[in-house]
């Protein structure tokens, strides 16, 4: 694969791990969330490359150079696919350390929790109250406020000392998890505030990541 930046700029890249919808590589400079990507898959020497886009939403540091999570704008082509992966997760898990609140039904105050981690469809959560599988909750980045929570979901799993949930998140809603967090210190956070993700979703706010006309989102499907 190859990468580079709308500039045209090249990137030099190593792909670390890839999902129908998402990549993550190694590269030598850090990259802000919100930076769009071109990049070129590339079938084999034969058939020449497959061009695509993505979108910077997570960026951390490591001994072999930065490393990058790129949510695409449509799944990888079946092309391929059937020539390098035979399976292909959905989608990436992403490490996160964001402290937030979740509403949950029939409780007057919204509770306070951590985001261990994150996916396009999938999220743990570290709650301190009892949570319950099946329980449905809204993620919100403050405590009180009328705004209305772009990330809905439903508990799927416990683990042991009842503190961390495996959640399931609804019409891939987890791609608005890094602008509603934007401000850690983890993410490199453009300044100037960009557009809603799609046509089809111009009523969410102007703060989350936008991804052109074309945005990945196909019907919600479970994480493998």
């Amino acid at each position: 694969m190859c990468a580079s930046l709308d500039s045209g700029f090249p990137l030099p890249v190593v792909v670390e791990d890839v999902a129908r919808g998402d990549i993550r590589f190694l590269t030598d400079r850090p990259l802000r969330c919100g930076t769009r990507l071109h990049l070129s898959m590339y079938i084999d020497l034969a058939s020449g490359s497959i061009p695509h886009r993505g979108v910077v939403h997570w960026c951390r540091p490591s001994h072999q150079g930065w490393q990058i999570g790129v949510f695409l704008n449509g799944p990888i082509p079946d092309a391929i696919m059937s020539k390098s992966w035979w399976e292909l997760r959905n989608s990436l898990r992403y490490e996160s350390n964001w402290q937030g609140w979740i509403e949950l039904p029939n409780q007057p105050q919204r509770t306070q929790v951590q985001v261990l981690n994150y996916s396009q469809c999938g999220v743990k959560l570290r709650c301190p109250d009892g949570l319950d599988v099946g329980d449905n909750f809204r993620i919100c980045n403050a405590r009180q406020g009328n705004a209305p929570a772009l990330v809905t979901g439903q508990v799927e799993r416990i683990d042991a000392n009842q503190t961390e949930y495996g959640c399931f998140l609804k019409n891939h809603s987890g791609r608005f998890l890094p602008g509603m967090f934007g401000q850690s210190t983890a993410l490199h956070v453009e300044a100037a505030v960009v557009r809603g993700i799609s046509g089809r979703d111009a009523i969410l706010p102007a703060r989350i990541l936008n991804l052109g006309e074309e945005t990945f989102a196909t019907d919600p499907q479970r994480e493998d």
